[in-house]
């Protein structure tokens, strides 16, 4: 059989090579893709596109999704919340702000933030500071200062159409040297489905770090 009838809607040969944004319109069951904008090999499981690894390759379940540089005051994270996962991981790492201060968050839809008065937030570290907020138009994500820190903030449930919960872990902004663990737990009340969010440096401005963003694997 020539190449000539090979090409064409039901070829058996089908080019692989795309971007995020140009992946075939209508995909078959077992089709493979290559992202050339994400580097990212994805494959279309009838109703999604999936990374192929198998818990053995990936224990953890944990997927790449996208990594965003830090900078200015606000930083979007858009198009990172969808319906292929439930949970996420955000990799904070890096980061430096013009001073030591609580960061942060809104959730997203099209990059559009929801500044309603539904973050509940509580933030300790073993330092002895302790601060709680309740009914506020953003929540607290984490404490950031002058030198570099990093953080891991889990995301549950944001692409569903419930309340969303924010756990944080990292070190106390005002002590980069001196590793007090500081812990953050938010909740957004309105049940909304959202597909990003914003990390916002309170008072100052992000000069420095990544957000590496994960999900995890259902």
């Amino acid at each position: 059989m020539g190449i000539t009838q090979q090409i064409g809607a039901s070829s058996l040969i089908k080019p692989g090579v795309c971007t995020s944004s140009t992946r075939p319109a209508s995909p078959y069951t077992g089709q493979v893709i290559f992202e050339t904008d994400t580097n990212k090999l994805l494959v279309w499981n009838g109703t999604a596109w999936v990374i192929p690894n198998s818990p053995a390759q990936n224990p953890g379940g944990l997927e790449y999704i996208n990594q965003f540089t830090l900078s200015g005051l606000t930083t979007n994270l858009t198009n990172i919340f969808s319906s292929t996962y439930d949970n996420y991981r955000l990799v904070v790492s890096g980061i430096i702000t013009g001073a030591a201060l609580i960061d942060k968050y809104q959730m997203l839809n099209s990059s559009t933030p929801a500044t309603g008065a539904n973050y509940n937030s509580y933030r300790w570290t073993t330092s002895g500071a302790a601060e709680s907020n309740s009914g506020q138009t953003s929540g607290f994500a984490m404490t950031t200062g002058t030198t570099a820190q990093s953080w891991v903030i889990e995301v549950f449930n944001p692409a569903i159409a419930t309340k969303t919960n924010l756990n944080a872990s990292g070190q106390y902004g005002a002590n980069a040297d001196i590793p007090y663990p500081e812990l953050i737990t938010s909740v957004h009340t309105l049940a909304t489905a959202y597909d990003g969010m914003s990390l916002v440096a309170t008072g100052t401005t992000f000069t420095a770090g990544k957000v590496t963003v994960y999900g995890y694997r259902k």
